[in-house]
């Protein structure tokens, strides 16, 4: 989470602070009841979580990471001068989706050396959460074969 001041405002107590998150899709969304369309705001639908849905497990099954990022404006008024900003002090809800990025990570030489040597000293290696994702990434190495 990232706090910034509306750099119109940012000598006077009037204007607004603008909270920005990051994070996986499926974690930040429950926290957004809006989602920007065409430079307006609109009140998300179940339409647009299933299109979310959808286009991040088209991503995830290409191997993608995705991120999602979603913001909120509050009035400067409603915090104290001293505030401290923490994710456990600002309630996280009635966020504005404002989209998605997809990022092909490869998988680093390093990281399939040591499936290799955990596998070699009889310990299972899984991914459980992402399995899927785990399997795309991992398959064009030689980790993943028809056994394994």
């Amino acid at each position: 989470m990232t706090v910034h001041v509306d750099s119109a405002s940012s000598d006077s107590d009037d204007g607004n602070y603008i909270i920005s998150v990051k994070g996986a899709p499926d974690i930040i969304l429950p926290f957004c009841s809006t989602i920007l369309l065409e430079g307006e705001v609109k009140p998300i639908n179940d339409y647009h979580l299933e299109c979310f849905r959808r286009d991040v497990q088209d991503f995830l099954l290409k191997g993608h990471t995705v991120i999602g990022y979603c913001d909120m404006e509050m009035p400067k008024s409603n915090f104290p001068s001293n505030f401290e900003f923490r994710e456990d002090s600002i309630p996280l809800k009635g966020l504005r989706f404002l989209g998605m990025i997809s990022i092909h990570d490869p998988v680093r030489p390093s990281s399939v050396e040591a499936v290799r040597n955990f596998r070699n000293a009889g310990i299972k290696v899984s991914e459980a959460e992402f399995l899927n994702l785990t399997v795309v990434i991992m398959s064009g190495t030689s980790v993943i074969d028809d056994k394994n």
